[in-house]
């Protein structure tokens, strides 16, 4: 009986030993993946025999040490990988790109980036993340339809597009179709959609309007008769920069001076005082002001940004923005929601922020 249960113990603790050693192989060695999750398993298999051994119910044992060491194991591959920087065991997908390799692990992903950076991405939170910056963006007008007809060379590949908002569902999600403009006004072609879809609610994607100019960055995941959907995703809202923007307004020289009902949106309305029309070029495409605000091509903040200079009223806090062929004046926003567009002469003695709204 004894002999018996020192065979038992000398076994037990022969493959106790043997496992843990198959597993800190396993953790130790940066390459060979296909190995590494060999001896992984080989070490789970040891260390649920060893400890089953002495145990009555069988049955309920071996499943729960599998599940108990199977645990054990994500947790002391995930230590690892965040603390000396290796590829975790437990991949069930491995993605390369031009720009580095993607692990996806039980909980988490890993970038390992050929510049030499290294990411772990807990919970899958963060999108793309090597050398996002250098990675050049495509026009969605010249690669959409390539990805549509040739998918399978894109699928689970990473891509980064510039385009326009066509269309947002949710804060986990919006779609992107090609365009074109005509009129001043942006046509957006119908016949494929890209849905950029997001791992975690963003609350600047439901931000979002329609036509606003927008860089994605994602893994091309699936296609569903003539969407594509791109999922693990970035975006980044581009603004209009500072040069780009050329004014140009054309006076009115008989008019009275008092403002007149332009337009407006959900934040402002919009009045002009002698002035007929304002036009603007944007990338060597000319629109007019209500357009260009309406479809969202500039914003009024954009617009602030692009004057030469600006006064500030004493007694609130309206503002003129000064122009080559016009000034601004943007009232105090505490109280109201008017921006006149007037002569380069106008000034806060005309009176219009006082002018009370109908």
């Amino acid at each position: 009986m004894d002999v018996i249960d020192m065979n038992k113990v000398n076994k037990r603790f022969i493959t106790m030993a043997i496992g843990i050693i198959l597993l800190v192989i396993a953790l130790l060695m940066s390459k060979f993946n296909l190995i590494r999750f060999i001896l992984c398993l080989l070490s789970i298999i040891l260390l649920t025999y060893s400890n089953q051994l002495e145990r009555s119910n069988k049955k309920v044992f071996i499943p729960l040490f599998v599940i108990i060491f199977f645990l054990f194991i994500v947790s002391l591959d995930y230590l690892v990988v965040g603390a000396f920087k290796k590829p975790p065991i437990l991949s069930y997908s491995i993605v390369s790109t031009n720009y580095g390799t993607v692990y996806n692990a039980i909980g988490y992903r890993v970038w390992s980036c050929k510049d030499k950076s290294f990411k772990v991405d807990t919970l899958y939170k963060q999108g793309f993340y090597c050398e996002k910056e250098a990675m050049s963006a495509e026009s969605i007008n010249n690669v959409l339809s390539s990805v549509y007809y040739n998918f399978d060379n894109y699928k689970d590949t990473y891509i980064k597009v510039i385009g326009r908002v066509s269309g947002v569902l949710d804060n986990n999600s919006f779609y992107m179709q090609m365009f074109k403009e005509e009129n001043n006004l942006i046509k957006f072609d119908d016949t494929v959609k890209l849905y950029v879809e997001f791992d975690y609610a963003n609350k600047d994607v439901s931000s979002l309007a329609v036509n606003s100019v927008v860089t994605v960055l994602g893994k091309i995941d699936r296609k569903d008769n003539n969407n594509i959907y791109m999922i693990d995703s970035s975006f980044t809202k581009e603004s209009v920069s500072s040069g780009d923007v050329i004014f140009g307004a054309e006076t009115n020289v008989y008019c009275e001076y008092e403002r007149q009902l332009w337009f407006q949106t959900s934040d402002n309305i919009f009045y002009k005082s002698c002035i007929e029309d304002v036009n603007l070029k944007i990338n060597d495409n000319v629109y007019n002001l209500q357009n260009a605000i309406q479809n969202n091509l500039i914003t009024l903040s954009e617009i602030m940004d692009e004057a030469s200079g600006y006064q500030t009223q004493s007694k609130d806090n309206s503002k003129i923005y000064k122009f080559n062929d016009f000034n601004m004046l943007v009232c105090d926003p505490n109280v109201s929601r008017d921006v006149i567009i007037g002569r380069t002469e106008m000034g806060f003695s005309d009176g219009y922020c006082n002018v009370t709204n109908n």
